[in-house]
């Protein structure tokens, strides 16, 4: 899923204009991971705005976790050992979710615990507490009731969150312009490379730039 499909994705869910679909949201969750890392795209991480998409990210794995059952695991920051039950959940640290239907089991989806929405941190510690580790949409469908927020707060927070939306917009349409762009340019000179090596190593800048913006359109 290229990066501007994966943020139309996440705005159609967010106005419940489709259903969550397992698969396309664990494709978007993969995009924008690959989209800030700069490993894998050098140079293009650096021209988008890592907090609006983290934030995009965020909400995609909000309804992951809340949609489609699964289970979790709880790690501490600098252990790569999972909590084992009856250790008290820590300060810092992050959780992964495995989500049930995926059957490659080697395929995660993680969370920072300073990224996790409230109510979703809370629900898991809750279930960590009873040594619950498989969890499903109905446990997030008895979220308690929270103290509504004043007017002028929600209206603060929706104008914040619009303006993030505009952001991801802009650079999701602009980024795809040119790094398909770049795409041809690797095209042309791959075509024309004698040496294989140097031919493969350009070929696989394309399917760098391919997993995260899409294939260009076919020349006419």
């Amino acid at each position: 899923m290229p990066l501007d499909e994966a943020y139309f994705y996440c705005r159609r869910l967010e106005l419940k204009l489709e259903r969550p679909a397992l698969f396309k949201v664990c494709n978007a969750i993969r995009t924008i991971d690959l989209a800030l890392d700069d490993t894998e795209n050098p140079g293009f991480s650096s021209h988008i705005s890592a907090e609006a998409w983290s934030r995009i990210r965020d909400q995609l794995f909000k309804i992951l976790i809340s949609s489609f059952a699964g289970y979790f695991l709880v790690y501490e920051n600098g252990s790569s050992e999972p909590l084992e039950d009856g250790r008290p959940w820590p300060e810092q640290g992050h959780i992964e979710f495995y989500p049930e239907k995926i059957l490659r089991r080697f395929e995660t989806y993680q969370c920072d615990f300073s990224r996790l929405d409230p109510s979703i941190m809370t629900l898991l510690r809750w279930s960590y507490s009873q040594e619950r580790h498989n969890i499903s949409p109905s446990l997030f469908n008895t979220e308690a009731e929270l103290e509504p927020e004043s007017e002028s707060a929600q209206d603060e927070a929706l104008a914040f969150l619009d303006r993030m939306y505009e952001i991801c917009e802009e650079e999701a349409s602009e980024g795809k312009k040119k790094a398909h762009r770049k795409w041809w340019q690797l095209y042309w000179e791959a075509n024309g490379c004698p040496d294989r090596r140097a031919r493969h190593e350009l070929q696989k800048k394309m399917l760098s730039l391919q997993s995260v913006w899409g294939r260009p359109a076919q020349l006419v």
